[in-house]
């Protein structure tokens, strides 16, 4: 799966549709950088899987159990104590990055109604899991940043919650996405790296490879704009790859819909 906006987007329109309306149930961290979330809905429960691996951060809805703790780690249980029992009120991308916010609404003991985000990072080796209040204040995170880890950006309680500074362009800045295939008509994959945010590199060599790279990620964008995925699997020789949220032309192999 190419870890990019693009596969985010779809994801997150997926989740949305089958989760929201949810309530959660329960609430475990079987590895230290992730948590699974039993979401019951309509009768069924769903178990989600947020993970924050540096080499394999992820998002998805899972059959599979893994062993839990018998001591739960602290952040699980700051989870629980804010989330169990609320429910799943919208996930969406969040600042057209590869982060998805996950709203929620629960009541406390005042049968006050409450909102958090639990803000899922999945961007490589910053990947995080932060819960926030409704107006981005942290209450705490799976993987806290303190000040003498970074000079640009905290993950602390009580702090802020703000972005990981980026000085690549955003894939949603049309005016300055054109401007750089203006000057780069035919750039490498590694060209489209460096100076647009939120790409995979299986996706940039799509884009690169392309006759007309500029045309090709606006078609990309135009499928999330619309919403028009085709997911897909992707075979070599009989055995599964990997998924795509569309057939990459620049792949070998063939494509299961």
């Amino acid at each position: 799966m190419p870890n990019d906006v693009i596969t985010l987007h779809a994801i997150a329109h997926e989740l949305n549709n089958e989760l929201s309306g949810g309530r959660i149930e329960k609430i475990y961290q079987p590895e230290s950088d992730e948590i699974t979330i039993t979401i019951k809905k309509m009768r069924k429960l769903f178990t989600l899987v947020i993970s924050a691996n540096p080499s394999h951060p992820r998002i998805h809805i899972s059959t599979q159990k893994k062993e839990n703790a018998l001591n739960a780690p602290a952040f699980c249980m700051l989870l629980r104590k804010y989330l169990i029992g609320s429910y799943i009120e919208n996930i969406q991308i969040f600042n057209s990055d590869r982060i998805i916010k996950l709203e929620v609404i629960s009541k406390n003991e005042l049968k006050d109604i409450k909102h958090f985000n639990l803000m899922i990072e999945l961007m490589g080796r910053y990947s995080n899991v932060i819960l926030t209040t409704a107006d981005m204040k942290i209450i705490d995170a799976i993987r806290r940043i303190h000040f003498d880890q970074s000079t640009t950006r905290y993950i602390l309680p009580n702090l802020k919650y703000v972005l990981q500074p980026q000085n690549r362009i955003s894939l949603f800045d049309e005016d300055s996405i054109t401007d750089f295939f203006n000057i780069n008509p035919q750039p490498s994959a590694d060209e489209i790296l460096k100076s647009i945010s939120g790409i995979s590199k299986e996706t940039a060599n799509e884009i690169s490879l392309s006759s007309c790279p500029c045309e090709k990620l606006k078609q990309l964008l135009n499928c999330v704009y619309s919403e028009s995925f085709l997911p897909c699997l992707r075979y070599e020789n009989g055995i599964l790859k990997d998924y795509y949220v569309l057939p990459y032309q620049t792949l070998n192999g063939e494509y299961e819909l």
